[in-house]
């Protein structure tokens, strides 16, 4: 059984876009528990406890992000131990986390592709988006890079978690007119970068290997780790 939790943070926020995400992710909604209005920085809440309590043997909590069901490392990890002791999966948007296994997810952030593209040799008029993101999670890091290009503005950001110490290194560009930005033309189906002044990230298909991310640009991260992914 697939067992739902949607959070969001201020009494203003709606949890429809959530809850519908959740529904196609295979939960049907009278499984489906939430927290209106409730920080994800503490485990003190009651339809995060009731989602826990519903899940047993062999079941799956699905969550859209893991800051859904997180902000904070601690919890984070001992919700993810108290899921595995109980023989149940932890699926973070469609992507199902093993505690023994590397996790990798692609996926686009917001697709508009083709809005602004040639159509019959005409240019129409609008912008063409595309925003590429790449997660994964391992047993020690959790590693986040996102690739942009909005017609205006390119915009890239890297996001590297150490597990273990809750270190984080981050940088973040915002690049005018989207220079040094380079996406495929259909999200998710060929090589992604983004460059800008101190930061570099490459997003690249490597066949039935799989993909490789590449960061330049960070002080302090370790390639040795990124070589491992």
């Amino acid at each position: 059984m697939h067992v739902g939790y949607a959070r969001v943070s201020t009494l203003e926020q709606d949890l429809s876009a959530q809850r519908e995400a959740l529904e196609r992710l295979g939960v049907e909604n009278k499984n489906i528990y939430s927290d209106h209005g409730l920080t994800g920085t503490t485990r003190a809440r009651p339809g995060l406890r009731e989602a826990l309590a519903a899940t047993q043997d062999g079941d799956t909590l699905v969550v859209t992000k893991l800051d859904r069901l997180a902000r904070s490392l601690p919890d984070a990890r001992d919700i993810a131990d108290e899921l595995t002791i109980k023989g149940v999966a932890l699926s973070l948007g469609g992507s199902v986390y093993d505690p023994n296994c590397h996790l990798n997810v692609r996926q686009s952030l917001h697709n508009t592709s083709g809005i602004g593209a040639r159509q019959g040799g005409r240019r129409r008029w609008g912008r063409n988006k595309r925003w590429e993101y790449w997660n994964v999670i391992t047993q020690r890091h959790i590693l986040a890079v996102t690739v942009s290009h909005v017609d205006y503005i390119a915009l890239h950001s890297v996001w590297l978690l150490d597990r273990e110490s809750g270190e984080v290194l981050q940088k973040l560009a915002i690049v005018p007119f989207g220079i040094g930005a380079s996406l495929p033309g259909s999200l998710g189906s060929g090589n992604a970068s983004g460059r800008a002044p101190g930061l570099q990230l490459q997003i690249e298909k490597l066949g039935d290997q799989g993909e490789r991310v590449s960061v330049d640009g960070i002080e302090g991260f370790a390639e040795d780790v990124l070589n491992r992914w």
